[in-house]
């Protein structure tokens, strides 16, 4: 009887020692990571995100524009960084509280030496929508396009901006 028990004991401590070695739900990609889930978040990322099955090392192409909103006195500037998109192939849409930046990118490459022959031809579409930091009048909104940036500026609506109160 006390064989039985001593064994019990000893295996007790054994699984009780293999549970603190053992870390459930934790990845070893994760080791080392505040977000446990960040290996899962970075796989649906790149399965879900527009283009991202789109990226290769000799075309790479960002999944969505990268943008700057600029808050200024009296208007908002916002610039998205869209290189390799052609003028023809982009929409600028504003309202009074959002800029939605679309547009389509096509890339098509060839390359030919004596033993092979390339060709590569993909296409997708993007689109980005920022919420504005104040009310502007998009009726007055302007779009430039120049070397790969979007710029577009919107003047703000009097009752969103700024005023000096006198005390």
């Amino acid at each position: 009887m006390a064989m039985r028990s001593r064994r019990r004991r000893n295996a007790r401590s054994e699984h009780a020692e293999q549970q603190q070695n053992f870390q459930v739900g934790r990845p070893r990609e994760a080791e080392g990571s505040a977000n446990l889930f960040e290996p899962m978040e970075r796989l649906m990322q790149a399965a879900f995100m527009p283009l991202a099955w789109f990226r290769t090392p000799w075309a790479p192409l960002a999944p969505a524009p990268k943008l700057d909103v600029i808050d200024r006195d009296d208007l908002v500037v916002v610039r998205a960084e869209v290189p390799g998109v052609p003028k023809n192939q982009l929409e600028v849409e504003a309202s009074d509280v959002y800029v939605t930046i679309k547009g389509t990118v096509q890339h098509e490459e060839e390359r030919e030496d004596e033993h092979y022959r390339l060709a590569e031809t993909s296409r997708g579409a993007f689109e980005r929508t920022v919420h504005l930091p104040s009310e502007v009048d998009s009726t007055k909104a302007r779009a430039t396009f120049k070397d790969g940036v979007v710029e577009v500026t919107l003047p703000k609506l009097d009752r969103s901006r700024p005023h000096q109160l006198k005390l």
